[in-house]
């Protein structure tokens, strides 16, 4: 593999054109296309019981599913976010950049969920996000016998929201 990086410097070199340096970094992204899976799960559970409660989530993702439990469940609310990146300089890569958290705010009484995605930069000149397909899924789950408020700061999202929710106030911003 590192004769291949070297030929392909050596030719972009050699070559001295802009067209020879594209070629080269196709080439080089595709020899290094690779996908990341990471899931991850919150359950939420606040010491107070108030209602209705009060859930924000803040996100970038592609897709939020909201719907009622089918069993009984001891937290008021359970979160999986599910993430794919797929694209060039992929390969053997973390994904530090995506944020999870998850957490409960009892200042302001409510549970607040953050999941973001942020680029991260790979030399001067070339962002992941050019090329990369980001896929980032939430399900949530809440017990049908509590009443929400639900606070939604959605960038470019689907929401997809169950009918046997009671929820109280709905804020799509």
């Amino acid at each position: 593999m590192r004769k291949i990086y070297r030929l392909l410097i050596l030719f972009t070199i050699m070559g001295g054109g802009i067209g020879s340096s594209i070629v080269s970094f196709y080439i080089i992204g595709f020899l290094n296309y690779g996908v990341i899976e990471e899931s991850y799960s919150f359950y939420c559970t606040p010491d107070i019981i108030t209602e209705p409660e009060k859930i924000r989530i803040d996100t970038n993702g592609r897709t939020i599913n909201i719907k009622h439990n089918t069993s009984s469940m001891p937290y008021y609310m359970k979160a999986d976010a599910n993430l794919k990146v797929e694209g060039m300089y992929m390969k053997d890569s973390d994904y530090d950049y995506f944020i999870t958290e998850g957490h409960y705010l009892p200042s302001e009484n409510i549970t607040e969920l953050v999941v973001y995605s942020f680029g991260r930069t790979l030399g001067l000149f070339y962002h992941p996000s050019w090329t990369a397909k980001y896929n980032i899924n939430i399900n949530i789950t809440l017990r049908t016998d509590i009443s929400y408020d639900l606070y939604l700061n959605v960038e470019d999202t689907d929401i997809f929201i169950s009918e046997n929710l009671d929820i109280n106030e709905l804020i799509i911003n």
